[in-house]
Parts: structure tokens; C-alpha cells; sequence
């Protein structure tokens, strides 16, 4: 999905949750989700108000962080 792409939180939620299996099929135990940068302000702009009162972002109970530079893929860790 390129950044001028619209980005709906269903379909973030969709591409995420496989990651999330798949990180805990291999015993992982993620906590923080890295999403490109469209991704990442489509939580922001549904989440200001969590972020107005200084608590995390949060989907599907991964904090979402953003990326110090453009990434080519979301992935959890």
C-alpha cells in the first residue's frame, strides 16, 4: 500500500492480526506494532484523544509507535 493510498483501521486491523498469529506461533510475545506511515496516522487521527490524556495508542493490544524512518512493511514486536 503506497503512503497516498486511503487506509482504513478495518484494513489495518485485517493485515495485522496475521502477524500477530504468526508472532505467537513462534513463541513470540509481541507488544508494539510498527506501521508505515499512512497506517500509523489513520490510529493517530482515530485515537487523539487517547493521545490528548498521554495514554499509549493501542490496536488489538499492541502499542502503536512510529517509525523513525519510512518502512516498507508494518510488522509487531
Amino acid at each position: 500500500m503506497s503512503a497516498d493510498d486511503h487506509l482504513s483501521l478495518a484494513t489495518l486491523l485485517d493485515e495485522v492480526r496475521p502477524l500477530i498469529v504468526a508472532a505467537r506461533d513462534r513463541g513470540e510475545h509481541p507488544r508494539y506494532l510498527l506501521p508505515e506511515q499512512v497506517a500509523f496516522d489513520a490510529v493517530a487521527a482515530v485515537k487523539d484523544r487517547d493521545r490528548e490524556r498521554g495514554m499509549p495508542m493501542l490496536v488489538l493490544g499492541l502499542e502503536v509507535v512510529r517509525a523513525a524512518d519510512q518502512i516498507a512493511e508494518r510488522r509487531v514486536f
